[in-house]
């Protein structure tokens, strides 16, 4: 009776982290638009549109990996973003969702403690205003092995706009692979 009750409680357990793996996936995509192909944009709830491109679909080991990222408010009101969520002056934490061959690739870059921001730490981008920033990705992450990688800008912040309203928001690419 003893190895029943095991059994039983394995199953229990199991299933427990099955639901809990299917409302985090649930949670985790909220109202966000899916990856689309390299060469789209992606819109975020903000209006604001980004987009991920690189120069090249295939890279050596020993090469850098450029990527070109380019933010973009295509509506009014103008919109101010967070500077250190954006790649405005390199990478200060892991703006980037990196795998390879399904599994995460470690962000390798510094992290950096930060106070409360204050209004100088968010660039202002008018309707119809892009930035645009060129990132050597291999910098910040372990690309040395060889796969398949899926590369994909994906920030969340409670404090990633300046708003009086509601400063929360999430700016997310389209998916290189």
């Amino acid at each position: 009776m003893h190895a029943k009750n095991q059994i039983s409680l394995a199953h229990k357990i199991l299933y427990g982290i099955m639901s809990l793996a299917v409302f985090l996936a649930d949670f985790g995509a909220g109202n966000l638009p899916p990856a689309r192909a390299q060469g789209t944009t992606a819109k975020t709830p903000t209006g604001a549109v980004v987009s991920l491109s690189a120069e090249k679909g295939f890279f050596g080991a020993a090469r850098e990996v450029t990527l070109h990222v380019t933010i973009t408010n295509p509506d009014e009101p103008s919109i101010r973003v967070l500077r250190w969520l954006i790649p405005a002056e390199g990478l200060t934490e892991p703006l980037f969702t990196v795998t390879r061959d399904g599994e995460p690739v470690a962000y390798l870059g510094m992290l950096v403690k930060r106070a409360a921001p204050t209004e100088q730490d968010y660039i202002t981008l008018a309707a119809g205003e892009s930035l645009s920033r060129a990132v050597n990705l291999s910098d910040y992450y372990d690309l040395s092995v060889s796969g398949n990688y899926a590369i994909r800008y994906d920030v969340a912040s409670v404090e990633l706009y300046a708003k009086a309203d509601n400063n929360a928001g999430r700016l997310a690419s389209n998916t290189l692979n």
